[in-house]
Order: structure tokens, then C-alpha cells, then sequence
């Protein structure tokens, strides 16, 4: 495999692997946060 295309792939993989990091971070933050809303009767996201 030449060199360039080894780095073009690991270059690929290191953006996958942030954005999976982003994602999942985000989705145990929303999850957090509804956790706490839950103990408080006064939650601005319950109003839909």
C-alpha cells in the first residue's frame, strides 16, 4: 500500500473516530439531562 493512501485512510478513520466520540458524548449529555430534569417538577423541556 503506498504511503499517501495510508495516510489519506488513517486521516479518515481519526474523523470517524471524533465524530463517533462528538456523537456519543452528546448522547450521554441528553441523556444526563433528562435524567435531572426528571427530579425537577419545573423543567422547561417538559412543556411541549
Amino acid at each position: 500500500m503506498p504511503e499517501s493512501k495510508k495516510g489519506l485512510l488513517s486521516s479518515i478513520l481519526r474523523e470517524l473516530l471524533s465524530v463517533e466520540r462528538i456523537r456519543g458524548y452528546a448522547k450521554a449529555r441528553r441523556h444526563f439531562r433528562r435524567k435531572m430534569d426528571g427530579n425537577s417538577p419545573e423543567s422547561p423541556r417538559r412543556r411541549r
